[in-house]
Formats: structure tokens, sequence, C-alpha cells
């Protein structure tokens, strides 16, 4: 057995054929901070025998694994994962090797299943039907962009994998245009906002689906599908308390291009999220001695039933279809 840094691992997500039979990896990421834990659940034997002890025994009625990684987004393999956390994707062609993926959230429980796959030193394994629970996509002056997704999935099983990464663009917060509008169709007039920070919150609400005679889910089932955010900028008028005390509902796009690489003629890679109607929640301004006072925006999307949608996401790269 080995001790050893976790920089010695290597994570890689499949697009599951067989809802919960394990695949290879598609792509092997590349993340900064990686979790997965084997879980169990108990039933506890509380009987009593004359004692203050308050149990006597347990034994084991479920087993899953959960987990999390996190890491710099890249325009091919946000992709396969983006499949899984909308649950539907429609592929058109930019250019020549070139193309758009529109993800929209599928009106179905049953979403994408990946198999996610962990290696390293003391063992190889991978973990079947996993379901992405949530997203938090952020981007601040200085770093990456950086998306961190949680998971559950069945209890890992031992599987030897070998990796092999494909090279992929990245995104940096000079190439953010976060844009707000009263409908989505005004996005592109827009005049962009000038943003500090900017974050994006996905969840998915799985639960478990059981039954009697097994410690393994049958499924792994998303339920409601929510979605929230911030936007942190620097606060020059009352515009946006205005919105807030008004309950004005807005479109927002948030919209990275990597115009530094060209793929394709004269294309770049690109990841979008487009909310149909946000409401700001609170707008908080800090008041420090001596610092620009800054505002955040904090909101919470809802389904336009206007332009039948609450979010949607695109990603442009060189992979023709997930």
């Amino acid at each position: 057995m080995s001790k050893f840094t976790g920089s010695r691992i290597d994570l890689g997500v499949g697009k599951e054929t067989v809802r919960g039979t394990a695949v290879a990896p598609g792509y092997w990421l590349r993340p900064s901070e990686v979790s997965i834990d084997e879980r169990v659940a108990h039933a506890v034997d509380e009987s009593s025998r004359n004692l203050i002890e308050n149990s006597i025994d347990a034994q084991v009625v479920e087993k899953f694994a959960a987990g999390s990684f996190t890491l710099p987004v890249r325009d091919k393999s946000i992709g396969l994962l983006m499949l899984s956390l909308f649950g539907s994707v429609t592929d058109t062609t930019v250019e020549t090797g070139v193309y758009d993926h529109a993800f929209s959230v599928l009106q179905s429980n049953q979403h994408q299943s990946l198999s996610v796959h962990l290696k390293e030193p003391n063992a190889g394994k991978d973990y079947a039907l996993a379901m992405l629970t949530d997203l938090e996509f952020a981007v601040e002056l200085d770093k990456h962009a950086m998306a961190k997704f949680g998971f559950r999935s069945k209890t890992g099983a031992s599987q030897a994998r070998t990796a092999t990464y494909v090279a992929e663009n990245i995104f940096l917060p000079t190439m953010g245009d976060i844009r707000l509008a009263s409908s989505i169709s005004g996005l592109n007039a827009a005049t962009p906002i000038k943003v500090r920070k900017v974050t994006v919150k996905i969840g998915k609400n799985v639960d478990d689906d059981r039954a009697l005679g097994s410690v393994d889910p049958i499924d792994i089932l998303n339920r409601q599908f929510q979605a929230e955010g911030e936007l942190e900028l620097v606060y020059d008028d009352q515009s946006q308390v205005t919105n807030l005390l008004g309950n004005t509902a807005q479109a927002l796009r948030v919209d990275f291009l990597n115009s530094a690489v060209t793929i394709g003629v004269s294309s770049s890679p690109r990841i979008r999220f487009e909310f149909a109607k946000v409401i700001l929640e609170e707008v908080p301004r800090k008041f420090n001695k001596g610092d620009i006072v800054t505002q955040t925006l904090k909101f919470k999307a809802y389904y336009s039933e206007t332009d039948s949608s609450m979010l949607t996401s695109t990603v442009r790269n060189t992979v023709a279809s997930y």
C-alpha cells in the first residue's frame, strides 16, 4: 500500500449507455480538488435490556458513494458534464469542425447518468450510476473559470483504466461578458456590465430509488431543478436597489469567449449561461473606510412561461456531439 499526494490521481467521466452499467471514461479531467467517499446507512438496534447505553448493534441497510470535484473549466470535457447536469443537448454546426452544444433542462427525472473513475496508487474504481447533484460555476479576478460538481453514485467497483488526456482550452476572467436586460431578446443589444465576480449555482435535489431486497440503489433520480447566483460589482448607482424593491424580473447572460484561441477558421471556444428570468433577492453593499464600495446582486432564477425556459447553457468547441 502507498502513501501519496492528491496530485497523483486520475479522474475520468464516461457517458453510460445502459443506466448503472460502468463504462470507460470518455474524458479524463484535470481537477484541483477531489473528494469521493464510500458511504453506508445503518439500521440501529435500540432494543431495551436494562441498560442506559442507547443502542446495542447496527446493520448496514444501504451502500452508496458521494463526492465532488473542482476543476478549471475546459471547453471539451465540460460538455459531457453539462449534458448530465441539464439532461438535454442540441448540437449544431457553426463552421466546419466547430459545433455549438445547446443544453436545456430535460423534463424528466432520469437525466443522463455517468460513470466516474478514480485511479490512485492504491486502487482504481468505477463509480457507476453517477448523477450530478449540483454545480457551482465561479469566476473572479486573477483566477481561472472554476466549476465544482457534486455527484452521487453506486459504490465503487475495482477496475483498471488507463488515463488518456486530450488537449483542451481554458477560460479566464478577462474573457467574460455579463449582460442584464428586460428580456432574453434584449441581451444581444444590452451593454455589458462591469463585474468583479460571478457565481452560478445549480441544484438538482437528487434522491435514491430504493427497494426491499438490496442495499444498493435501484436508480438515482433528479427532482426539482433550481438555479441562483451572485454578481459582485462596484456600486455606482441605485438601479439595482430599485429593481429589488420593484421585484423587477430581468434576463441575464454569463458568457465567456476565449478569443485568444481560434478553432476552425474563425471561431473561438465558449461557455455561456443564459437565464430567462431572474429576480433579485438581496443587493448588499460594503461601506468599508478607505475601500471602493461594492455591491453584490444575489438572484434566484425562475421559469419564464414566455420563453419556455429557466436556464440554458451553450458550449462551443470541436466536439461533434455528446
